[in-house]
This record gives structure tokens, sequence and C-alpha cells, in this order.
């Protein structure tokens, strides 16, 4: 199987068994990972699940993943894996989580999965191969204008970046015709990526396993992908800010002014 492959299986696999535990009556039993972090059974199942489907392929290759870490081995291939991006959402309910897995070689994003198994979506990127959700090529959107954009935004668990995003949520409401938050990283910027937005910034301090898979869409789909000054993104990047690339400039100056504020 080629990498992109195994990622689709393991990305579907889990998020197969998420949805199956979503649809139960009784609310999933959590902890608190931290004071502002949680996390449930399902997120550690389905981060198994994962891991052996990948070590069952390329037993050899690292592993980065949310609930387990680094699983390092001596090779130049590491997968980065976030078994379930939008654990909040999915304890009480709300349907808009996914499976998110990337690959990276010599450091560098080589193929980004992700997965929303409540509706079925299927977003697929390849470097230098394009993007696809369901098979279909995507591109971002070709909004010119920020007084017309759509703008997602996310923070971390870290209250300063909560805060920040507050910051952006304020600022953004001013210049844009909407501004909007999934609780789901990857899934905001998989928006980006399929046109349905025109832009997301993320508070930082972002983690690799939240952003890889969608930072390799948007390169796939056309667009850009920065820090907050502008530098292009590279990994472990905690700092995102993505667009269609025809907003881009703008979107910093005002990132500029909210950070001035």
């Amino acid at each position: 199987m080629t990498f992109t492959n195994t990622a689709v299986a393991a990305a579907k696999q889990a998020g197969a068994y998420l949805l199956k535990n979503f649809e139960k009556t009784e609310l999933p039993e959590k902890r608190m990972k931290s004071q502002f972090e949680l996390v449930t059974e399902f997120d550690l199942e389905a981060n198994t699940q994962i891991i052996n489907t990948i070590k069952a392929n390329y037993p050899d290759h690292d592993i980065l993943s949310e609930e387990t870490g680094l699983a390092n081995n001596p090779g130049k291939v590491k997968w980065i894996v976030d078994p379930l991006d939008g654990t909040t959402n999915f304890a009480i309910r709300n349907p808009v989580f996914t499976v998110s897995i990337a690959v990276m070689h010599d450091g560098k994003l080589i193929s980004g999965v992700i997965y929303a198994p409540v509706t079925d979506d299927l977003y697929v990127a390849e470097k230098g191969k394009g993007a696809t959700l369901n098979g279909r090529t995507i591109h971002v959107s070709s909004t010119e204008t920020l007084k017309s954009s759509i703008i997602m935004y996310g923070s971390s668990h870290d209250q300063h970046s909560a805060l920040f995003a507050l910051k952006i949520n304020e600022h953004f409401l001013n210049y844009t015709f909407k501004v909007r938050r999934l609780g789901s990283a990857s899934l905001d910027l998989a928006f980006v990526a399929a046109g349905r937005v025109d832009a997301c910034v993320m508070a930082p301090p972002s983690t690799l396993w939240d952003v890889a898979a969608g930072v390799l869409l948007i390169q796939e789909a056309g667009g850009k992908v920065t820090d907050l000054s502008g530098k292009n993104w590279t990994a472990p990047g905690d700092q995102v800010v993505a667009s269609n690339g025809l907003l881009h400039a703008e979107i910093l100056q005002h990132i500029k002014e909210i950070q001035k504020s």
C-alpha cells in the first residue's frame, strides 16, 4: 500500500469506529487531559487502531500522535496522527469532528488525509498531485475582497491562545462577510482547501497533528499557508495563517493590528 492508501484506510477504519460510538445514546466517558482539554476512551481506541494499521505496513516509521507522543524510529518518514480532532464536539454530540493523518519525509509534508465520519467526507492530498474531496479535485476559493470573505478561526487549549482567538473573531467581524469557528482545526483548514471558506487564522500555538494534513491540502488546492509574519509555513509550525492566496497579504496586515491591540 502507498502512504496515502494506508492513511485513508486507517482514517476510515477509525472514523467508522468513532461514528458507531457517536451514535450511542449515552454520553462517552471522558477525562481531563489538562485543565482545559479532555480526552475520551474513544480518542485512545481510535489512536490504537490507526497506529496498528500504520505499523502493519510500515513498522520502522516514526509516529507522532496527539494521544501517545512520538514513537521514534530511525527513519526519515514520520506519520502525524490526530485520532479525534474535535473531542469536545464529539463528547457533547456535536457532529463536527475528524480523523487527521499526515505523512512527512525529511521534514516535508508528502501526504495528508482528513476524514469527517458523520458526513462521510474524505479529503486527500499528495505532494505535487493536488487535493480531492471524495475523489473530486478541489481548489481554494476565488474571493478577492476581504469584505466578501468568510474567515475561519481557531485556537489551542492554551488560555492565551483562546483569548487571542477572541480578538481575531472580534476584529474580523468588522472587515469580512462572516467569521466562523467549527471546533476542529483540521476541518477548518479542509474547508479552506475546498473553497467552502476563504481563509483560516489559528491563534498560536497550533499543534502539528491538528494542522499538518490541512496545510498540505491547502497548498495542493492552490492556497497559501504562512506563519503570522508571512513566512512560509514549515514544520513543526505552531503559527498558521491559511487562505486562498488572494486575501493573504491583507489578512496579515489585519493580524498585525490585532497583535498591537
